[in-house]
This record gives C-alpha cells, structure tokens and sequence, in this order.
C-alpha cells in the first residue's frame, strides 16, 4: 500500500499539506504584469497631478493663472478647439467606414461565395461620433493649449483636463472651459476643503469653530477676491485718451506688485526694468508700493469676479518708469550730434 493513501486510496494529511504549499509558492512565482513606458508615464502623470488637487494653494494658483491666460485667449482658444475636435471627428469617422466595409465584406464571403446581399437598413448602424461634436481627447486640448503659450506645464495640464471631464471619458467639452467655470472650480475646491477639518491636521483656529456661520467665514475668506484696477502713467494722469493707460482691469487681490509690473511690461511694451507704483500722483516716499507686497496687503479689499466685473467703482494706481543713463553712445547719439554742432 502506497504510504502516501489509506486503504481507501484517500490523500494523507501529509501529501495535501505538500500540495498546498507548493501552490502558495506557485503564486509568489507570478510575476507583477510589466507595464509599457507609455502606462509608466501615465501613472507618474496621475500621482503628480493627485498632488496638485489636494494642495490647496497650489490649485488656486493655478485656476487664477489659467483664469487670466484665458480672458485674454478665449476666443482663439475656442476656435481652435473647435477645429481639433472637427478634425478628429473626420477621423474617427472614416476608421467606422473602413471597419463597416471591411465586416459587410466578411459577411458577404461567409453568406457565399457567388452571390452578393445587398446590406440590410438593420444593419447600418449611426456613427457614434456624432453625439462627439465638441468633445476633445486630452492629447488635442494639450497640444492646442501649449501652442497658445499656457502657464502651465504638462502635469498642469492634466489637472486642468481632468477637471473639464468630470466623467472620467478620456475626453472633455471644450465649451466648458471658460474662465466662469474656472472661478466656480476654484470655489469648490475650497468647499471640498471641509475634509482638512480634523484633529490630525491640527491649525490655529480650527478646533475653536464651533458654529456653521463661523465656519462660512472662514471659507468666504479663502475664496478668490477680485477688485477692478486703473493703472495710470503718473506724467498723463490727466489724459482720459492717453494710450499708456490701462483700464477696467479685474485682479486679484492676491497678486503681487511685481505681477502688475510684468502687466504693465507686456500690455505697455515698456523696456525699461526701473518701472514704480504709486498709491497717489505725490510720488512720495510713503506712496511707492512694494514689489515683495500683495494688493492684499496694502488693504485692497475685493468681491467675487462678477461682482467686481459689474462694479462701478475702480482702485486707482499710478506708475512711473525711468530710463537709466549710461555711456551707450547710440543711446546718447543726440548728446554727440548736438556737441558737434556746437564746436563748430
């Protein structure tokens, strides 16, 4: 009798206790499934962007900076979405041609050989495309949005993708992505922050709220303030028409002066690096605010970005640059030409 069986030829303890565990070593053999460079990439994509939605600051960063790329591209942003999106649709829709011709071949072979069916109406079946007329892959909204110089960089990207698909499709209607939208996402976000509210994340003042109003505060104050600004050149402040002036200009009231400095350098095509501004027309000492400064922070209170696109009332700023001397004789070139003249 084989030791391993009893009479009855049953498995001993022995031998179903071996079997075991050869099985259990069977399945610490089985590697993890490789994944392809492009799934590998993929992956560090979604871990980096994660990061970016649960950092709080960074996300408002990065709604406010889109936000006021966007106001200034919006059409141009739209008109080209559009278009990628056309484009991809001829496409898809010519791969569904080539699929429906190729299967209607396959089923005319099999029917006979001789003989050709003309397709039945049951069997044509509407594109899927169609309902995919302002739908765009991520792929082509990244491509379209880099080509317009977007703030942003390629996890960025991806942020701002998924939260135009909410769904989760791998594809996003471009006709949502408007700077309204944006304002609205940042606002939710804040209020998603709710979860932050807990013992392990201890704060200054969190544990003392107690009452839901005083909760509203605290989130009515972390969402976006705007305030609509004037910059003035300080020399023309009394030209309505000067060309040199900007105007109902809505911004944040978290901007620092060195980001209205950077404005004025681009709408104004100023070149020099010495560019001042000033709470008043005194060009005081007390007056000039501080580059490393927020609007915030010199007391410039604002309201939600409607609110402010609708007030009539503006904030007033004033601005003053100089043109350094030095011994650059083309920058000079009037000095020389004028003391020539003279000797002579």
């Amino acid at each position: 009798m084989d030791p391993l069986q009893d009479q009855d030829g049953a498995i001993t303890v022995a031998a179903s206790t071996g079997a075991l565990t050869q099985v259990v070593k069977d399945k610490k053999k089985k590697k993890k499934k490789k994944l392809t460079p492009k799934e590998r990439a993929l992956e560090r994509l979604e871990k980096a962007s994660s990061k970016i939605l649960d950092d709080s600051e960074k996300f408002n960063n990065l709604i406010v900076s889109v936000s006021f790329w966007l106001r200034k591209k919006e059409k141009i942003v739209n008109k080209l979405l559009k278009n990628q999106s056309l484009q991809s649709i001829d496409h898809e829709a010519f791969l569904e041609t080539v699929r429906k011709k190729k299967e209607e071949k396959e089923r005319e072979k099999q029917e006979n050989e001789f003989q050709l069916t003309e397709a039945s109406k049951s069997d044509i079946v509407e594109s899927p495309v169609a309902s995919d007329e302002f739908m765009v892959s991520y792929d082509d909204f990244k491509l379209v949005t880099s080509d317009l110089d977007i703030p942003c960089t390629n996890v960025q990207q991806h942020v701002i993708c998924k939260i135009l698909d909410q769904n989760s499709t791998g594809k996003l209607d471009y006709r949502s992505f408007t700077c309204d939208f944006l304002d609205s996402q940042i606002r939710r976000h804040h209020i998603d922050g709710i979860r932050l509210i807990t013992k392990t994340e201890p704060t200054k003042y969190m544990h003392q709220i107690t009452f839901k109003k005083e909760l509203t505060k605290h989130f009515a104050s972390s969402s976006p303030l705007y305030i609509k600004l004037d910059l003035k050149h300080v020399t023309f402040v009394n030209e309505k028409d000067f060309r040199g002036h900007i105007k109902d200009e809505i911004v944040n009231t978290k901007w620092k002066i060195i980001s209205l400095v950077e404005l004025l350098k681009e709408r104004l095509d100023i070149a020099s690096y010495k560019i001042t501004l000033f709470q008043d027309q005194t060009k005081a000492k007390g007056s000039n605010l501080d580059e490393g400064r927020t609007l915030e922070s010199y007391g410039y209170t604002g309201t939600d970005y409607q609110q402010a696109l609708s007030n009539n009332e503006k904030t007033i700023l004033y601005f003053d640059y100089y043109i350094l001397n030095n011994d650059d004789p083309i920058l000079n070139c009037d000095f020389y030409f004028n003391d020539y003249k003279f000797k002579k």
